[in-house]
C-alpha cells in the first residue's frame, strides 16, 4: 500500500517477535523505494533527522515494483495448469482462476489444486 502511494517513505519496522518487517524494509530500502529507520536507533532526535532528510533528499528508486500480483499470477497459472492438468475436482476453479483480473480479485476463494497425472 505504502508504495503505491509513491511517495518519499521512512518505515521503521517491527523486529520482534519475528524480523519480517525488517527483511521487507531492508530490501526496500536496497531498491531505493523508502528509508528506513532500525527501532534500535529511533530517538526524537533521529526520527526528526530522518524525516528532514527524507524530504530534503527523496529516495531515487533503482527499480519498480510490480504492483499488478494477484491478476499475474492468476493468468500464469490460468496459463501453465491449463484444464487439460487438472482432475475433475479443480477444473471448476478455472473460471474464477480467470475472472481474477476482474477489480473483484481480492474477494477469490483459494482453491486447492489436484493435478492428475
Amino acid at each position: 500500500e505504502l508504495l503505491s502511494l509513491e511517495r518519499p517513505s521512512l518505515i521503521v519496522p517491527r523486529v520482534t517477535p519475528r524480523k519480517e518487517q525488517l527483511i521487507r524494509a531492508e530490501a526496500l530500502e536496497r531498491r531505493g523505494l523508502v528509508r528506513m529507520l532500525h527501532p534500535d536507533d529511533l530517538s526524537p532526535s533521529r526520527l526528526l533527522a530522518a524525516v528532514t532528510d527524507l524530504l530534503d533528499h527523496p529516495p531515487v528508486a533503482s527499480g519498480t515494483v510490480a504492483m499488478g500480483g494477484v491478476p499475474a499470477v492468476a493468468a500464469e497459472l490460468s496459463k501453465l495448469l491449463g484444464a487439460e492438468g487438472l482432475s475433475n475436482a479443480g477444473a471448476h476453479h478455472l473460471p474464477a482462476l480467470r475472472a481474477a483480473s476482474r477489480a473483484d480479485a481480492h474477494r477469490l476463494p483459494i482453491p486447492v489444486w489436484r493435478f492428475s497425472r
